[in-house]
């Protein structure tokens, strides 16, 4: 009869191990929350491994502060996804942290309540989503580029806004893409244009943008910059987040990318093909941020 409670304490380790096994082996990130203070209290490896943490420094920490800090991301909304789950009602959310190297993780978070050993606690798991926002960011960044050039498209053609409008949609695509951030705004246009067309007629000269059209589009290529004629021979593309080197090396290869395609230019004053005179501004965007304000800095630059 002695045996019997030793056996069964054993049994009771093994049920242990085995529980924590599938605990720490299961895809998901798990966390046991208290619902009162919000303090982790237990977490699997698999969080561990996404946010770069011991398990005893994660147990530190809780969801508000493993969040980005920015708005909804905050301690204030984590608290206000508590409080609802603790009062019954499970929840569902997308996450949005910080790991312990600085590197952004989407989590998709179902958070519910439980009877843990004969105490209410939070259980969380959560699946980690990152690839998938960094695919949906992208296409709503390819989406917004067609737009856009879509629109200014239109407002060359005479279909749609006039100039002014078209120079307002390229500064506010610029915000758009970047918000608040140091962004370039590349502007340039055809030297001698007015040359050409009286030695070549607009006929020709229209050819010649079409060409230099062309070569934009192919050189910039990336989801967030933005090529795009504003005028008659004069050209803008926003570079989000360039600093001053990387835009005059953009600046240098569409040079090089124009003068490639030898255009005769019998009236240029600089070469014996058409070429190409560019400039720079780097700002940070605000809503009092204009068209001309960009134009006339890059034009000096």
């Amino acid at each position: 009869m002695s045996a019997k409670p030793e056996r069964s304490a054993t049994d009771l380790t093994l049920n242990e191990q085995r529980l924590q096994a599938i605990y720490d082996s299961v895809n998901d990130g798990i966390l046991i929350q208290d619902q009162e203070s919000g303090a982790i209290l237990d977490v699997n490896r698999r969080l561990c491994g996404w946010f770069g943490y011991a398990a005893e420094d994660l147990l530190k920490l809780d969801l508000g502060r493993l969040g980005l800090g920015l708005w909804p991301y905050t301690g204030e909304t984590a608290r206000e996804w508590s409080r609802k789950a603790a009062a019954g009602t499970p929840q569902t959310f997308e996450w949005l942290c910080t790991t312990q190297g600085g590197s952004l993780l989407w989590l998709e978070v179902n958070m519910r309540l439980a009877d843990i050993g004969g105490q209410d606690r939070l259980v969380v798991t959560a699946g980690n989503i990152t690839e998938r926002k960094r695919v949906e960011m992208e296409n709503a960044g390819r989406l917004k580029r067609a737009e856009a050039q879509n629109a200014v498209s239109l407002a060359l053609a005479g279909v749609g806004p006039d100039v002014a409008a078209a120079l307002r949609l390229i500064v506010h695509h610029l915000a758009v893409q970047v918000g608040d951030l140091c962004t370039l705004n590349l502007v340039g246009d055809v030297d001698f244009f007015k040359r050409f067309n009286d030695l070549n007629g607009h006929v020709a000269g229209d050819g010649c943008l079409q060409v230099i059209g062309e070569v934009m589009r192919d050189v910039f290529r990336r989801v967030d910059e933005l090529p795009a004629r504003y005028g008659g021979e004069e050209f803008a593309v926003v570079l989000p987040g360039a600093d001053p080197d990387t835009a005059r090396q953009a600046a240098e290869k569409l040079r090089q990318a124009v003068a490639a395609r030898r255009i005769p230019h019998g009236a240029s004053a600089v070469a014996p093909y058409v070429t190409l005179s560019l400039g720079f501004v780097s700002a940070r965007v605000t809503s009092g941020t204009t068209p001309d304000w960009f134009i006339s800095w890059a034009d000096e630059g």
